[in-house]
């Protein structure tokens, strides 16, 4: 039905659990995307400076840091699975502003639907009472294609 997905994910999905659901929308090629917010790896690298008791780490590039390592093989085991699946799978890695980002990664890529899920890992404790999350309601907002939201 619909020949290329796009998929936001923040490593707190089932990717069984979306492999079935891409089954059922037909799709052929996914493009999976995860977008790390830059303040995240400024945090990131004071906290393990903080429990390490070493001076933070002059600025470097976003893609040096262990924040940005750690997604590529998270990223990596999850096109593993969906290849294994049967997909033709794709993955992108960007730094930003999430709902931004995956707007732009759709159209420079030509994608026909957006699976995301309802509510993202940092409101996940939150399930029972959201409806959606911030980056999800986002793109719903500003998306020029459809998309599905999964719980």
């Amino acid at each position: 039905m619909f020949k290329k997905i796009l998929m936001p994910v923040d490593f707190s999905q089932d990717i069984e659990k979306l492999s079935k659901i891409l089954r059922k929308i037909e799709a052929e090629e996914v493009i999976l995307v995860h977008v790390i917010d830059e303040t995240e790896i400024s945090l990131y690298q004071e906290i393990i400076s903080a429990m390490t008791s070493t001076p933070p780490p002059e600025k470097k590039e976003p893609s040096d840091s262990i924040l940005y390592k750690k997604s590529v093989e998270k990223i990596q085991d999850c096109e593993k699975k969906l290849a294994d699946a049967g997909f033709k799978v794709k993955s992108i890695i960007e730094i930003g502003v999430p709902y931004k980002k995956v707007l732009e990664i759709t159209e420079k890529n030509g994608v026909e639907l957006i699976v995301i899920p309802a509510i993202g890992k940092r409101l996940s404790l939150l399930k029972e009472v959201l409806l959606l999350g911030g980056t999800a309601t986002r793109i719903v907002r500003h998306s020029k294609v459809p998309v599905l939201i999964i719980k």
